[in-house]
């Protein structure tokens, strides 16, 4: 099943500093985050909302120069571990109060701790194990055979000590070897180690099925090792050796697997007892792998990779369930830690010193459904049909007019998913982009025609010659793990008469040209002369005639170009996010917490991104109508928000001192309040109704055409008129389109619920593609709407009597209610004394004529035609054979046969009779045969016709062929009377004699 995701939040922390580590405190119920500088944060499990923070403080060092690596938390036992980079383990008491009290203090390492484990044994409550992976390559375990007295031997106090002292612990005096049974009451700890890797340790875990310690490092020889458990020493296995290193890991108990995600951009599945090779491996990251975590009860696995994207897989199938990405803060170098809580189905990420938290949305069965997978986009062609493409690179061709499934193409990009899809003018052909920067086009059959590759992104840096411009670099060709390219993850497609336009993971877009030439499987990519950029990634384009072109950046800002002179002719950057700190200067100066809040709510409320861009070409027609103001573009992105601009801007020079002519933004409005962001439709024929879809499921729909037309320079915040508002899916909506039919404006919707709808633009539903009842395109009868309406109107309007009696109402509404309670009466035996179709000989006359008259056929559902619905019945949906019926025989009588005895004995056939006689010498030619078999009784009338036929004709050409060999002129007639006197049968004339002719 694939999860369905609410709106991402932002959580306000008074974090300062990058956060370690996410977990759950099982008896608190709260979730406990802890950050570098030492702040400690409680977080209620039901509403994510902060409890209670503190801060750890350290008597080794100084509190500017505290810096925390990992905690464990010690559930079972109500304590806590932190690793500090001064080389020493501090244990201390967790409470809601939040009274830190150091109870142990753990020194003497050689190296500082990096990352902590800690385990007890759920029936041997004494017994427990803290695992500890150093920054020098070692690991070490701490075995605690009295964890729930005392984890450490304490000395004897007198009674005037104080009892809430520090006890300092040397890991040196503490044994190497598991205690002997006498020795067991008296030893309460001892440890194991060994250090076999090259590099840090990430990451460690104890496995109690397995007895092993897991550990890995970002070596690339020795990225895992698995150390197993034995009398006082650990058998350490061959490493598992991964390029790039091994970032994270987690253990699924029932599947008996180790999920690995390395730095080669990809997770590998092993088998604990079987290393040599893993059982799977999962590809679709294009960076490295840095956080995963099994989700048991759905048997799936989440993956987030470093350059924040959040998948998630089917561990049974090995593929890609979902795939997430865009919605969390980006930044370089931004340090994340993932941690997913199947009880809540939360699942919480941190950025740095940010927290995010995502609600699964429980799981919903028995859906109609027209993909198995999230529906990316899905468009409507001019064949009267609808494409729609999926996260596992499906696409699916189904009919307008009735929603049956005309075709599918499986796997058009090698399972990955398919991002965005457009289609030629047209509309024989469709392109599809994914995010792994190959873009193909295809016809109606299915077939690839050309593929385009962005080769991994566009680098921002300036071209070394005028070849490489902006627009154009080297053909694809495959990027090892130490290519710091950005992944061209495309986002939109847009086809331009001809080039193919593809934007979404660089500051600039990409032109392909789709023009058939001699090598036109894959085509180079176009120059384009502009130096010009935006300052952040480009998320959406927009195209008018002739040569007009607008593109839109996630931080807000919009460029206009003209395609013929490739420059850019106008910036509006009115709604454009400002300018903010870096990530490196924030980490080189922790930022207090007034900074800390207020980039928090820059995150939570960003109405800056834009997500969809379209001209009102409508308006473009009128050159002097828009330049006195009116607004020609649409916008749309985060926080709900739609704008209205004027694309007329003039520029002097430099960007940054341009002078407009008015101002540019005509007007703005929220157009769905408390959403991350939505997406939008423009009516393509006179650009009425604009649609808007968010990340809930609903959509609205809005008139505009009367809308953002003065010409004054003040910005407009009043909404448009409201058409219709819907709830259509129940997850994200991620394409929006509209076609009319039969008179109708439908609504062709795709969603992440796997389901592409159809709708009129008033709210009806005619259905979803993939059901099995075929539907009609018409408008729903009004008379059910009127009954609907006046039942609703009996149910939540209770009687007059129930409200109040008449004693209590005043004497005016009393005369009302008795003057309605009158009329109600007066006109219902009205009703019922004139009847006339009953009382009257006219009525009876007339009904009974209407009666016998034939009534008019009525248009119905056509359910009966094979052609529609041949693959439910498994009959051929076309061809001549479609209606062909084949019955099963009848029964023959059977006769029973008398079988010579010489089948069954041999020795018959083999025996010789002189006796007998030939049969020959029996036969009596001389007498007449008992019965005369006549040609006319054997063989049909037009058989012997035919072969009459066929004799004649032979003659003919024998007589033909004699003639020419004589050099006569003369052909002589079958059928001439004269001839047929003189000739005999089976004779020709030659010379004036008969000859016999050989048949």
């Amino acid at each position: 099943m694939i999860p369905q995701w609410k709106d991402i939040k932002f959580l306000p922390t008074p974090h300062r500093d990058v956060i370690q580590r996410v977990a759950y405190a099982e008896k608190l119920k709260k979730y406990v985050t802890i950050s570098r500088e030492g702040v400690l944060v409680l977080w209620d499990d039901a509403t994510c909302r902060q409890y209670k923070s503190g801060r750890l403080s350290s008597e080794t060092v100084k509190q500017r120069d505290l810096w925390i690596t990992d905690f464990a938390l010690m559930n079972s036992i109500g304590k806590f571990a932190v690793a500090y980079t001064s080389k020493e383990i501090c244990i201390y008491d967790l409470n809601t109060k939040l009274n830190f009290v150091c109870q142990f203090r753990l020194q003497g390492f050689a190296t500082a701790p990096f990352c902590l484990h800690f385990w007890q044994n759920p029936v041997k409550v004494d017994k427990a194990i803290l695992t500890v992976g150093f920054t020098g390559g070692s690991l070490m375990a701490l075995n605690f055979e009295q964890a729930n007295i005392t984890l450490f031997e304490r000395p004897t106090m007198s009674a005037n000590e104080d009892k809430e002292q520090t006890f300092v612990i040397n890991v040196n005096n503490i044994k190497a070897n598991p205690p002997t049974e006498a020795a067991k009451a008296s030893c309460h700890c001892w440890l194991a180690y060994h250090s076999q890797h090259n590099e840090w340790v990430r990451e460690v875990k104890y496995i109690p099925s397995l007895d092993c310690f897991l550990s890995c490092s970002t070596s690339n020889t020795s990225s895992m090792i698995l150390a197993w458990r034995s009398v006082g020493k650990m058998k350490i296995s061959d490493p598992i050796k991964a390029m790039g290193g091994v970032n994270s890991f987690d253990f699924h108990e029932e599947l008996n697997q180790i999920a690995v995600g390395c730095g080669d951009r990809n997770v590998y599945l092993y088998n604990p007892f079987v290393i040599s090779k893993p059982v799977a491996m999962l590809r679709g990251h294009m960076s490295s792998v840095i956080q995963v975590q099994f989700n048991c009860s759905r048997g799936q696995l989440l993956s987030f990779c470093k350059d924040k994207v959040l998948r998630v897989w089917n561990v049974a199938q090995q593929i890609c369930l979902q795939r997430l990405a865009g919605m969390f803060p980006r930044g370089v170098d931004v340090i994340s830690r993932l941690f997913f809580h199947e009880e809540r189905s939360y699942l919480l990420l941190s950025f740095d010193y940010r927290l995010t938290v995502m609600e699964m949305r429980p799981e919903v069965t028995n859906r109609i459904t027209s993909h198995e997978k999230p529906v990316t986009v899905a468009a409507c062609n001019s064949f009267n049909q609808v494409i729609s493409c999926d996260t596992l690179g499906n696409a699916f061709v189904w009919m307008l007019d009735t929603g049956q499934k005309a075709k599918n193409f499986l796997s058009c990009h090698d399972g990955i998913e398919i991002s965005c899809m457009t289609q030629n003018i047209d509309g024989t052909r469709f392109y599809t982009g994914s995010p792994d920067g190959i873009i193909k086009e295809w016809d109606l059959n299915g077939v690839n025609r050309r593929q385009f590759f962005v080769a991994g992104g566009i680098s921002s840096s300036k071209p070394s010659n005028k070849s490489e411009s902006k627009f154009s670099r080297a053909n694809f060709q495959s990027r090892n793990i130490n290519d710091k390219a950005k992944p061209a993850d495309i986002q939109q497609l847009l086809f331009l008469k001809r080039h193919i336009c593809a934007v979404g993971w660089e500051k600039t877009m990409c032109l392909f040209k789709t023009a058939d030439d001699g090598d036109s499987f894959r085509p180079k990519k176009e120059d384009f002369r502009s130096t010009e950029m935006h300052s952040e990634d480009v998320m959406a384009i927009a195209f008018v005639k002739p040569i007009t072109l607008a593109t839109g950046s996630i931080d807000g800002e919009i460029m206009i170009w003209n395609l013929n002179s490739e420059n850019c002719i106008g910036v509006l950057d009115e709604r454009k996010r400002p300018p903010a700190e870096t990530d490196e200067s924030i980490n080189e100066s922790r930022p207090t917490s007034k900074h800390s809040n207020k980039i928090g709510i820059v995150d939570e409320v960003d109405t800056y991104s834009i997500t969809r861009m379209c001209f009102i070409e409508s308006r473009m027609e009128n050159k002097i109508q828009i330049a006195s103001g009116v607004a020609n573009l649409i916008s749309c992105g985060s926080g709900g928000w739609v704008r209205f601009w004027n694309t007329i801007v003039k520029r002097n020079g430099n960007r940054k001192s341009q002078s407009q002519c008015c101002n540019p933004l005509k007007a703005e409005f929220c157009a769905h309040p408390e959403v991350a962001s939505i997406i939008m439709y423009l009516e393509p024929r006179e650009n009425v109704y604009l649609v808007t879809g968010d990340t809930d499921g609903f959509l609205k729909v809005w008139t505009i055409s009367d809308y953002a037309r003065r010409t004054d320079d003040i910005t407009h915040k009043e909404p448009p008129e409201l058409y219709s508002q819907m709830q259509l899916h129940e997850d994200v909506i991620t394409s929006i389109d509209m076609v009319k039919r039969n008179e109708i404006w439908l609504l062709c919707t795709a969603s992440a619920d796997c389901t592409v709808k159809l709708s009129g633009i008033e709210g009806f539903v005619i259905g979803i593609f993939g059901q099995e009842e075929l539907w009609k395109i018409q408008r729903p009868p009004p008379e059910e709407e009127i009954i609907e309406d006046e039942a609703s109107e009996e149910v939540t309007q209770p009687s007059p009597e129930v409200i109040a009696p008449e004693e209590e109402l005043p004497e005016e509404l009393k005369v009302k209610a008795v003057d309605k309670h009158i009329r109600q009466d007066s006109e219902h035996e009205a009703e019922k004394r004139y009847d006339i179709w009953k009382a009257s000989r006219l009525g009876t006359g007339y009904s009974e004529n209407r009666v016998s008259k034939r009534q008019r056929r009525q248009p119905t559902k056509i359910v009966n035609l094979p052609y529609l619905f041949g693959e439910m019945i498994g009959k051929p949906s076309f061809g001549p054979h479609y209606s062909l019926e084949t019955k099963d025989l009848f029964d023959v009588e059977r006769v029973k046969v008398t079988k010579p005895s010489s089948i069954y004995d041999m020795r018959l056939l083999m025996k010789e009779d002189t006796n007998l006689a030939p049969v020959w010498e029996n036969l009596d030619i001389s007498k007449a045969p008992i019965e005369v078999i006549d040609e006319r009784s054997l063989f049909t009338k037009e058989i012997l016709e035919r072969e009459a036929m066929m004799k004649a004709r032979q003659l003919e050409d024998l007589l033909n062929d004699a003639k020419q060999r004589q050099g006569s002129d003369s052909i002589v007639p079958m059928k001439s009377k004269r001839r047929a006197s003189v000739m005999k049968p089976g004779h020709f004339n030659r010379g004036g004699g008969t000859h016999p002719i050989n048949l």
